[in-house]
Order: structure tokens, then sequence, then C-alpha cells
């Protein structure tokens, strides 16, 4: 699989990274262990971010975390709980990177998706809607799986959410061309 210049340059950083704190560690220079890592997330990784955000800036847009479902990629780490979409966003802290929460990539890793929810918080400002039932990412209508609706919209009131809301489908695929009709007309009364 070929991959984005982004993902080639990180790998490149990392395994540059991973390369000074083995010859730190055989050398016995245990100190430089943790400059290393220090230098990577703070030198490498920050202007990383600047570049983006100026980027940001410039154009007038904004940029978004969105959760994750557990996702088990070598050489990756996605944002698959609100703990670490806090974590960046605070780590951030620029008034143009914000959090898109995924509803069925929360039913997917919390009993309860809503105590996570508003760990978000205000920083909500985009909604992905799908449904499943808590094993796979099946992108269906609401309804049609576990997520807890009720308790969800709720929660977006109490946090005072005023973003927008996308359906993330994937269920019109599956279904014979004459039901396709009928079934983004459901979704339409949904919404």
């Amino acid at each position: 699989e070929e991959l984005e210049e982004l993902d080639k340059w990180a790998l490149t950083k990392l395994n540059a990274l991973v390369a000074d704190i083995r010859k730190a560690y055989n050398n016995y220079e245990f100190h430089m262990v943790s400059h290393a890592i220090n230098d990577f997330c703070v030198v490498e990784l920050s202007s990383f971010y600047l570049d983006i955000l100026h980027t940001a800036e410039e154009q007038g847009i904004t940029i978004l975390s969105e959760n994750f479902d557990i996702m088990c990629v070598p050489n990756m780490y996605w944002v698959d709980n609100a703990k670490d979409e806090r974590e960046l966003i605070d780590y951030v802290n620029h008034p143009l990177f914000h959090a898109c929460w995924d509803t069925g990539h929360a039913n997917r890793i919390y009993s309860d998706g809503i105590a996570p929810l508003r760990r978000v918080g205000n920083d909500l400002v985009c909604t992905h809607i799908d449904d499943n039932v808590g094993t796979v990412d099946l992108h269906q209508m609401p309804f049609m799986g576990t997520v807890p609706w009720a308790n969800v919209m709720q929660t977006l009131k109490d946090i005072d959410y005023k973003g927008g809301f996308i359906y993330e489908l994937s269920t019109a695929k599956r279904l014979p061309e004459e039901l396709k009709k009928p079934a983004f007309e459901y979704a339409y009364k949904i919404a």
C-alpha cells in the first residue's frame, strides 16, 4: 500500500528516533533517551502542527480530531477515546483545532458514550451520525443499532452543541435499488 507523504515523513522521523534511542541505550547514555523523545515531541511534532495550524489560519479552516474506535495498525496511533482527544485538543490549544464525535465509534468502545461526550464538551464542532451494535462499525442509520440516541441528543443539548450533524452511512450500498429511496426518506425523517 502506498503511503501518503505525511505518513512517510512521520515514519522516517519515528525510525530515526528509535535508532537514536537504541544507540543511547547501547552506550548507557540513558539521559539521551529522554532528550531524544522530548526533542521529537516538542521540536518535530510541534513544528508540524504549527505548520498545519498556520495554513489553517491563512485559509480560514478548522481542523478536527475525530474519536476513532480501537484500531491496531502498526506504527500508527489513533485517538480512540475522549480522554486522549481532550488532551490532544488541550495540548494543541489553538482556536482552529477542535473535535468531531463519531457516534458509531463511541458505541464500539464505551458502554455509555455520554460521559466521554461531555468530556469533549464545547470543543465539539461536528458530529458523525451513525449506528451499530457495538462490535463492528457498520455505519447504519440511527435506531438500527444500540447507540443510546435519547441520551446522546440530551448530552448534546446539555453541552450546548451548535455544530453540524453529518450522516456517515453505508447502509444504502447494501440495499436493493427499489429500497434506496424509502431508506433515504427514512433517514431524512430521522434528521
